[in-house]
């Protein structure tokens, strides 16, 4: 018995396997839903800094769900291994890109929206801090200035070029012809 695989059923493949990780990631979406519209009337407290954290203290349990979902994405090495019939007793389903700390959820900063959001439905007050470092301008700093060069435009795509090819350094660099650059942008004649 024969089978052969044409481009089609491969193609049916790839869209039964992102179907089922849609599927359920649609599912994750779903805890959205299950928050009732001014439940929390309570204080909720962020603090945006490399990463997003937020109080875990008297939350009730559908809102802490909610926020862990918005950093949980389907796994699709788990419905590869599903859809090959391989175990998968050692794979997770989801994965979550977050830390529990303490009484702290430790989230990705991408996820600021989403929590916003998650927060206005359940009618809670947020208090966001800010903990991000203000650092100082460094444009008026004296060991940045220096002039630019237009002659040195074209060089980096000749350079990656002939690196690819297996040209060294020195090589490449003398062998830039100045002839092909805009009269404005060529070297001045020494």
């Amino acid at each position: 018995m024969s089978v052969v695989v044409t481009n089609e059923t491969k193609f049916e493949l790839a869209l039964v396997e992102d179907s089922q990780v849609a599927q359920a990631e649609r599912a994750l979406d779903s805890g959205k839903r299950k928050i009732i519209p001014g439940a929390y009337s309570g204080q909720i407290e962020l603090e945006l800094g490399a990463r997003l954290k937020i109080k875990l203290a008297n939350l009730p349990s559908n809102i802490i769900s909610a926020f862990k979902r918005t950093a949980t994405f389907a796994n699709p090495k788990f419905f590869e291994l599903e859809r090959l019939r391989f175990s998968t007793w050692k794979t997770p389903r989801y994965i979550f890109c977050g830390e529990l700390e303490n009484d702290w959820m430790v989230l990705p900063r991408r996820v600021l929206d989403a929590c916003l959001d998650i927060a206005k439905t359940a009618g809670a007050q947020v208090l966001l801090k800010d903990v991000r470092p203000k650092h100082k301008k460094i444009s008026n700093w004296p060991g940045l200035c220096g002039v630019w060069r237009g002659h040195r435009i074209g060089a980096s795509p000749r350079l990656l070029r002939s690196l690819m090819k297996g040209r060294d350094f020195a090589t490449s660099v003398s062998s830039l012809p100045t002839e092909s650059f805009p009269p404005a942008l060529r070297r001045p004649p020494e």
